[in-house]
């Protein structure tokens, strides 16, 4: 690293979030008079450096210079587009088909390697230079093991909420299942520009607040009952994944090509990209 850059201060949760030049360096926020809690940041640290450990170098993933399995400190490569939820909310998802498909293929990488993200939304990815996603946060995930890096294997610590959330203990590991639910939710909103139940006409739940807000959405998934994506480009998947129709992100991909073709956004036929155009489901995109 430029011994000579500055440092700025990104964030401070359970881990602190440091730029230094072209990097991202996390690591776990200690105060020797909370030993407790600070043990608990240290674990999630310690458990995000096993991922990234684990996940090794792929174009769907942040991409981690250094993961220590010690003390918990990753750093990662800075990305000045930022990720991917505050970019849509600027600019509007101007690369839908193929962000979509890429974060269909970033879970599916992160499944084939025995890691569960548990918590999925649009900003957990990042755009690099190119505008591609690359995946990131696993400071809450759950894996497998693996010998050959000595890591135990471990259950996640992190939970989706709201719209993210499968119906479900929430005291129960994060499955495949739950983190796909989760996806079918990420391209709804990358889609639409708003979370389910967040218009005006569901009013039963669009009033409410923070944990009645969850609940009532989390009510209304348990029955079956979903927001109307028949008029989406995305709308068979979306409700494929939310129905757990998916055993699989391979699955996905593969009713993706069936569906979609390449996800190119620029395909030759049109298709995909007339049917968004003619949508009447628009979100609060910028003009």
């Amino acid at each position: 690293m430029n011994e000579q850059a500055e440092a700025s201060t990104l964030s401070c949760g359970t881990s602190c979030t440091y730029r230094i030049g072209q990097y991202i360096v996390k690591i776990p926020s200690i105060d020797f008079e909370e030993a407790a809690s600070s043990a608990q940041h240290l674990h999630h640290a310690v458990r995000e450096a096993n991922a990234y450990r684990i996940l090794q170098s792929h174009d769907r993933i942040a991409k981690c210079m250094h993961a220590c399995p010690i003390s918990g400190l990753v750093a990662l490569e800075y990305y000045r587009n930022g990720n991917l939820k505050a970019y849509i909310d600027k600019n509007g998802p101007t690369r839908l088909l193929t962000w979509a498909k890429q974060m269909v293929e970033s879970t599916q990488y992160i499944h084939g390697k025995g890691v569960r993200h548990s918590d999925l939304r649009l900003d957990q990815w990042l755009l690099d230079s190119d505008l591609n996603v690359r995946l990131s946060d696993f400071n809450g995930a759950g894996y497998d093991g693996s010998a050959l890096l000595e890591i135990e294997a471990q259950p996640n610590s992190a939970v989706e909420s709201g719209a993210y959330f499968m119906p479900r203990d929430p005291e129960l590991v994060s499955t495949v299942r739950s983190d796909l639910f989760a996806l079918g939710t990420c391209l709804y909103v990358l889609e639409t520009g708003s979370t389910p139940f967040a218009r005006g006409d569901e009013a039963t739940i669009s009033y409410c607040e923070g944990y009645e807000r969850d609940e009532a959405i989390t009510e209304r998934f348990a029955r079956g009952e979903f927001p109307s994506v028949a008029s989406l480009v995305m709308g068979s998947m979306i409700k494929g994944a939310w129905e757990g129709r998916f055993g699989s992100a391979t699955e996905m991909l593969n009713a993706w090509e069936a569906e979609v073709g390449s996800g190119d956004d620029s395909l030759e036929d049109g298709v995909a990209v007339s049917r968004l155009e003619s949508s009447p489901v628009v979100g609060p995109w910028p003009e």
